[in-house]
């Protein structure tokens, strides 16, 4: 613990001066424009701050979830061929020791953090002329993300 500064595991007393020191760094910050890979799926990191700046600041949760809903579509594209790769070597696939992650985490957080602040059904609706063209296997992370909303969704109202 000695590299955490004993303020930083106090929560936020201001939420507005929080609000306020994230986007700050959010729009100001030289990622924004960044083209390092991140991930599995080599996404640009411009990516990954427009989907933060997207979840912090927009206020307007059709077209915030259409912002996310259009990077999910370029990053479970970039999965899909990811996985097609790695299913051209039958040996490896089918024995389960293809290199690749079945479920990618990057898009199950992403998809989840979108359902989280915009809401299921908005999010649904924002993906859903996106999914109907996509392959199978490029909907398998947005699809399960939307299936553990729904399960949590259904757990909350038995309680």
């Amino acid at each position: 613990m000695d590299y955490l500064n004993a303020d930083s595991l106090r929560p936020a007393k201001d939420q507005d001066g929080l609000q306020a020191a994230l986007t700050t760094l959010v729009c100001s910050s030289p990622h924004r424009r960044g083209v390092a890979p991140v991930g599995a799926l080599g996404t640009p990191l411009r990516v990954y701050w427009d989907i933060a700046e997207t979840l912090l600041l927009e206020r307007d949760r059709q077209l915030g979830a259409r912002r996310i809903a259009a990077h999910l579509v370029d990053i479970t594209n970039a999965y899909r061929e990811t996985i097609d790769l790695a299913m051209g070597n039958t040996r490896l696939w089918f024995n389960g020791a293809a290199p690749v992650d079945v479920v990618d985490l990057d898009v199950l957080v992403v998809a989840l953090s979108a359902i989280n602040r915009f809401g299921l059904d908005t999010v649904r609706r924002s993906m859903a002329d996106a999914t109907e063209s996509m392959r199978p296997v490029a909907r398998v992370c947005v699809d399960l993300a939307f299936d553990l909303a729904e399960r949590e969704r259904r757990d909350f109202r038995q309680d």
